[in-house]
């Protein structure tokens, strides 16, 4: 019979690798989609960059090929792997010590999102540096190239130096009240797993 330890690694690692490969999958999306919000706010006074997202892939690939696309894809799986480990596996391990007769969807709930915040705090400093290295060489209205970064430790040392602990949790608040999704996406699975199970 499989120990908790061993069960609870299990979930970590299972956690991690889903995470890891779906951040893989759907990367050069992410980046276009983070491209496409800042480039219409500088389109005030200016003409956007970029026309769609297909058009925003191409140019970012005409500029930097395919790594181009994957730019700060290192940092992501840093943030991403520990995220959903801590998001999967921490929540199974916390509703197996806690979870009895008379647990009902307030626990669940409850459980999903303190494990949720703490998985989103413990990582945010990583999205960030994400965030930032995905804007990074990019040529903005004017003819301006944003700054670029010989990797994420020389981001992560140059948004620390500009701006501080606070500068790497700036928008974690949103992403908290963002997290209350999250819980009920587990809360509403693992309630429906134990619906399923009785009607067998």
């Amino acid at each position: 019979m499989e120990s908790e330890s061993s069960k609870f690694v299990t979930q970590l690692v299972s956690g991690g690798v889903a995470g890891g490969l779906a951040m893989l999958a759907s990367y050069p999306l992410d980046l276009a989609r983070t491209r496409l919000s800042t480039d219409a706010k500088h389109a005030a006074g200016a003409s956007r960059q970029y026309r769609n997202m297909r058009h925003c892939l191409a140019v970012t690939y005409r500029q930097g090929g395919v790594r181009g696309l994957y730019r700060g894809l290192g940092v992501s799986l840093v943030g991403t792997i520990p995220y959903r480990a801590v998001y999967f596996g921490g929540y199974s391990t916390m509703m197996n010590a806690l979870r009895n007769e008379d647990s009902g969807f307030g626990l669940k709930m409850g459980v999903a999102w303190a494990n949720t915040v703490a998985a989103q705090m413990l990582t945010y400093p990583a999205d960030t540096v994400r965030r930032v290295q995905m804007k990074a060489g990019e040529l903005q209205p004017g003819g301006v190239v944003t700054r670029t970064y010989a990797g994420a430790w020389d981001c992560f040392r140059h948004l620390l130096k500009t701006t501080g602990v606070r500068g790497l949790y700036r928008g974690s608040l949103v992403n908290t009240f963002r997290a209350t999704g999250a819980a009920l996406c587990m809360a509403l699975y693992d309630t429906a797993q134990e619906l399923l199970q009785q009607q067998e």
